[in-house]
């Protein structure tokens, strides 16, 4: 009974993360679409390299890294959406 319980817990965890990055994208796809609309490409692709730099300035032990080539991917992405 126990190990369920465990398991309910960790799928509510899951649940909640998956929102969270849900909920990120959304964030990050709408300021895109506005620095698209008021900055055009260049502002776009500033925008990529400041996320890059803030990603590789993240450290220390037991702290998730941040996938830099999904940022780009997700970039690329939000690009060919317009």
């Amino acid at each position: 009974m126990q190990q369920q319980i465990d398991m309910q817990q960790l799928q509510k965890i899951l649940d909640s993360h998956a929102a969270e990055i849900t909920t990120l994208q959304c964030m990050v796809a709408g300021l895109y679409r506005h620095i698209s609309a008021t900055q055009g490409a260049e502002g776009v692709t500033s925008a990529i390299e400041l996320a890059l730099k803030e990603a590789s300035g993240v450290h220390g032990f037991n702290v998730a890294r941040p996938d830099t080539g999904r940022i780009r991917k997700f970039g690329e992405a939000l690009k060919q959406q317009k």
